[in-house]
């Protein structure tokens, strides 16, 4: 999403409800989709079972897209899209999953890294 952003050259602060907005809908459809492929033919005949709860895909996709963005503070600085991220990260509930995903955060990290993100 970095990257429609940048190319698309909108203004960021100004569009700001709309950019939140799209990164919630964004994760609501990842939720969404890993339900339905665990839910398929295939996965019925095979006896997949999916429990993937929506408040854990929150987290992992909000931390994702603050994890980018934050990558990218002289474009993101001029609006409060990183602190809203940030402080939905920091929540009481988020605590617990935070510890539960300490070692995927890190993995995911050094992989961004990596890849000179």
């Amino acid at each position: 999403m970095d990257y429609y952003i940048e190319n698309w050259g909108i203004d960021i602060a100004k569009n700001e409800t709309f950019i939140n907005n799209t990164i919630r809908q964004v994760i609501r459809y990842s939720h969404a989709s890993i339900l339905r492929k665990a839910r398929n033919e295939v996965a019925k005949a095979n006896g997949a079972k999916c429990n993937v709860q929506r408040v854990l895909v929150n987290w992992l996709g909000t931390h994702a897209f603050y994890a980018i963005f934050s990558k990218r503070p002289q474009r993101y600085d001029t609006c409060s899209l990183l602190q809203d991220l940030e402080s939905k990260l920091s929540l009481p509930k988020g605590k617990g999953i935070q510890r539960r995903f300490r070692k995927l955060v890190k993995e995911s990290a050094e992989v961004m890294a990596a890849l000179g993100l």
